[in-house]
């Protein structure tokens, strides 16, 4: 699978956060920073066919628990696609739904609600993204890591191959790679 480039504001933005070499004439927020990296991380990963049942069916992104995004996502996504799907953007009220989702920011405080909200979802082909401390380890795929200006991520690569989800070296580079056993396997 061919990953490409986009020259979109958020993708200017992700690439200046994470390398930080490029210096933005008003800082962004924390939402618009999350919502950049939400936005980008289809572009970096490969679903198995089964995870769309149309070749233009819409890749959608879901939202479940707290939002922080407001209305910067759907900003983002609007008239955009990635590899030949639109992206939607869909709020969730209950962990089922996610499983019709392709991406679901898991927006919960408590670590407990991202471990079990990953474990239900852990052999479907729906990346799971979340921010806080340490939630990679609780089972989400992609975690975020926001401080101060910088800004980093953590991948759970057992929790994305159990999905049987692929992430493109572009992205796992950029990446700490946590080391989690995948529960199904054991230590």
């Amino acid at each position: 699978m061919r990953f490409f480039r986009r020259s979109s504001a958020a993708s200017r933005i992700l690439v200046s956060l994470i390398s930080g070499g490029i210096a933005l004439a008003a800082p962004p927020t924390d939402r618009d920073v999350k919502a950049a990296f939400l936005f980008n991380f289809p572009s970096y990963v490969e679903w198995p066919p089964q995870a769309f049942t149309t070749p233009g069916q819409p890749l959608v992104i879901g939202i479940l628990g707290d939002d922080p995004f407001g209305d910067a996502l759907d900003e983002l996504v609007a008239g955009r696609s990635v590899q030949g799907h639109p992206l939607t953007v869909r709020r969730l009220s209950r962990l089922s739904e996610a499983e019709s989702v392709h991406v679901v920011y898991l927006g919960y405080s408590d670590p407990v609600e991202v471990q079990y909200a990953a474990a239900a979802l852990r052999d479907r082909p729906v990346l799971t993204v979340s921010d806080g401390e340490r939630l990679a380890e609780q089972g989400a795929m992609i975690n975020l890591r926001l401080r101060g200006q910088k800004v980093g991520f953590d991948i759970n690569l057992a929790a994305v191959d159990g999905a049987g989800l692929k992430l493109s070296s572009q992205l796992l580079k950029l990446a700490r790679i946590v080391r989690v056993p995948n529960p199904v396997e054991g230590p």
